[in-house]
């Protein structure tokens, strides 16, 4: 099988560093008297002030934008940023690039982490595919269910369909042909299009079809096939006669799907054509809706095996089951969890929405008496939460891991150098209130990243349209997460007593190779199905170089070497700047090229202010600053050698960053790409499906990501195939 490597791995987060604990301070302890370096009233003597010099180097195409620019397009088009004019990097994002590996380094707090709820996607053995109707007695009154079609049922050891006990329970006093849906084929996928279609001439390609929503002229009717037995008799596989009425999927296991249309009624038939028949004819028909999701507009991105939609017949006699509060309260954090990271939910299209409502068909789930509604779903295979959120698993290794809040008291390194803002008010360990949030500012301050007055950064000729960002989403375990104990078998749900997450999100390089095929382009920029998804940029090319700052204050020699070591953790790193970082663009390369030194004492001496600014500077390995930009630091002399207090810094983490950021461990002639199953390589349309394989319960190979081992080639993955 073709081998590749995901677009990114992970440093290990373990909130140590050289095997103890991260140096932390505590905020309490941030007075004037005991402050030490963390401070901004004055500058203590031994510590250290300056500025850093640095030069950027982009290696690949790079897009840092500062807006979208509705210019028609559906496809947004990013604005580049500018100073002056000028195409630049700003400062934000160059802060952003480098606290980063600080982070990882020191082992300090994640400073952007939401605490997201996590989900995963339901197996197949477990899809919720029994069908009713939310509604209200009255308005104010809690939302019920009226059960309306069961799910599959599975064959038992004698070839018999039964409804097991809680079903029985739900659907009692009605029929087999009253219960079962009727499935109306009308869909195939379009290889030429790539997205799923609609048969021509199907009951599906009628103009108008859509979900009932409560409304009296929204009902079909059919002669329904099946057998009009009540639902505590068994469906004996053996009576050929009486399949033949029935949808049945075979394999290793029989199960009983739906029911088939009477052979003189090839499809529903709409109020207005029922109204019109003889009334000795409306008799042989069965009053129903249907359930119909739609593709039009997401056709791109709805599964290529979908077939068919559903007709649906009236419950009769109706009843009603309660709604656990729990049920409503997991769909709405599911609901709103998809919602905020930009998902789809796949309600009928007719609803305009994924919210709970009265009138809205819904599928469902019962607890084990039948007696009340414990899951409500859209899609029969849809999403199951996790036990616990993004903090809660990086918790268990240290709470000092989480962002700065009212529940955190003492400051890691990151946090004392790149500053952090306070969510509310704290609230002492006694409980009483301060009246102001904590908060710090930073001791570094960037600049943005330049040209030389006489060069002139150049964009591309042409305005690109990238590939759809799309990544695996929290809690992939194939990806984000590794099992506590070595040894044991990953599974699809991790789970807070086993599982842990993998570290801090990094991109990997891509190999020059595939970089000079424009990998980011997408193959298909007037798909209108997909073009919401994808942006348009015209790139940075590489050429000339950039040049920012870095003014910082009060810094003791850790510090120093810490932020010095973030620059540049080896002679190879490359550093992922800006959009597309998955795709290929934003490898940049930074140098320090000077840091240059304040004597604060000395510049309050006689004469101090007609001198240099800065009386040292510790000189990097590629020359002088540029003269036109920077004469002060270009003329001051070389009398300082770099920190080499490592306290903050975790040997282990430097070694496994430098293996991440080194394109040489990329293994040869292997691409870095999204993950991608047997003959999908290139295909935009699809890119759940290997995670999909993967994650099949009938799969005996599951693949995780590999782990990155110092100073080692970085791992791939391997493409896959459905089971």
């Amino acid at each position: 099988m073709p081998e590749f490597h995901a677009p990114y791995n992970f440093i290990p987060v373990t909130g140590k560093v050289g095997g103890k604990d991260t140096p932390k301070t505590p905020w309490a302890k941030l007075t004037v008297a005991e402050a030490g370096s963390i401070r901004h009233d004055y500058w203590p003597a031994g510590l250290n002030s300056g500025r850093i010099v640095c030069r950027l180097t982009l290696l690949t195409p790079t897009v840092v934008g500062c807006g979208r620019c509705d210019d028609g397009n559906v496809a947004k088009l990013v604005e580049p940023y500018r100073v002056g004019g000028k195409l630049a990097i700003p400062a934000s994002s160059l802060r952003g690039m480098i606290g980063a590996v600080a982070e990882a380094l020191s082992q300090s707090a994640l400073r952007v982490l939401s605490d997201k709820v996590m989900s995963v996607r339901k197996q197949m053995n477990s899809a919720i595919s029994a069908i009713g109707l939310l509604k209200r007695k009255q308005a104010g009154d809690p939302l019920v269910l009226m059960p309306f079609t069961t799910g599959p049922i599975r064959s038992n050891g004698t070839h018999q369909f039964i409804l097991d006990y809680k079903w029985a329970q739900v659907f009692t006093g009605r029929t087999w042909r009253n219960i079962l849906p009727v499935y109306l084929d009308g869909y195939h996928y379009d290889h030429a299009a790539e997205q799923l279609s609609k048969v021509g001439g199907s009951f599906l390609d009628r103009a108008g079809l859509e979900t009932f929503r409560g409304q009296k002229n929204q009902y079909y009717y059919a002669r329904l096939a099946g057998p009009n037995l009540s639902v505590t008799n068994a469906l004996d596989l053996h009576d050929t006669a009486l399949m033949a009425t029935l949808k049945i999927k075979t394999g290793n296991a029989n199960f009983l799907l739906g029911q088939r249309l009477a052979a003189n009624c090839p499809v529903p038939i709409s109020q207005g054509e029922f109204d019109l028949l003889p009334q000795a004819e409306k008799v042989n028909y069965t009053k129903g809706v249907l359930f119909v999701l739609g593709i039009d507009g997401r056709a791109a991105n709805m599964p290529r095996t979908k077939k068919h939609e559903y007709f649906l017949p009236l419950p009769s006699p109706s009843s009603s089951l309660p709604i656990e509060d729990a049920a409503i309260e997991t769909y709405r954090r599911l609901n709103k969890a998809v919602i905020e990271r930009k998902g789809e939910v796949y309600a009928p299209q007719a609803y305009g929405d994924s919210e709970l409502a009265s009138g809205r068909l819904i599928r469902f789930d019962v607890a084990g008496a039948g007696n009340a509604v414990r899951e409500l779903s859209w899609s029969a295979i849809w999403r199951q939460p996790v036990d616990g959120t993004v903090h809660d698993f990086f918790r268990q290794i240290s709470s000092d891991l989480l962002p700065w809040s009212s529940k955190r008291e003492r400051l890691t390194p990151a946090e004392a150098l790149f500053g952090m803002v306070g969510a509310g008010k704290h609230v002492r360990e006694d409980g009483s209130e301060e009246k102001v949030s904590r908060n710090l500012a930073s001791r570094l301050r960037f600049s943005d990243a330049r040209t030389l007055p006489t060069d002139e950064a150049k964009q591309s000729g042409e305005v690109v349209t990238l590939k759809i960002l799309g990544s695996p989403k929290l809690p992939s375990a194939a990806m984000y997460f590794a099992p506590r104990n070595a040894g044991v078998q990953p599974t699809t749900k991790p789970a807070l007593a086993t599982d842990v997450p993998r570290g801090r999100k990094i991109y990997l390089p891509h190999p020059p190779e595939q970089t000079a095929t424009q990998f980011w382009k997408t193959t298909n920029p007037a798909d209108a199905d997909s073009a919401a998804q994808k942006q348009r940029v015209r790139p940075l090319e590489p050429g000339p170089s950039f040049w920012f700052h870095i003014d910082f204050d009060n810094l003791s020699e850790a510090e120093l070497k810490l932020v010095l070591t973030s620059l540049s953790p080896s002679d190879e790193f490359v550093h992922r700047l800006g959009l597309g970082k998955p795709l290929g663009l934003g490898a940049v390369r930074v140098e320090m090229v000077r840091c240059c030194l304040i004597d604060r004492l000395a510049r309050y001496r006689d004469f101090s202010l007609m001198q240099n600014r800065y009386q040292s500077a510790i000189v990097g390995k590629v020359g002088a600053p540029p003269v036109e930009i920077y004469p002060v630091e270009a003329a001051t002399p070389a009398a300082r050698r770099e920190p080499t207090d490592q306290s903050l810094i975790d040997e282990h983490t430097l070694r496994v960053l430098g293996t991440v950021g080194n394109p040489a461990k990329l293994k040869p002639g292997e691409p870095v790409c999204y993950p991608f199953a047997d003959g999908q390589q290139g295909d935009e349309t699809e890119g759940f499906k290997w995670f999909v394989n993967n994650d099949d319960r009938h799969n005996n190979h599951r693949q995780v990501l590999g782990e990155v081992v110092a100073d080692q080639t970085l791992p791939v993955l391997r493409t896959n195939h459905g089971h």
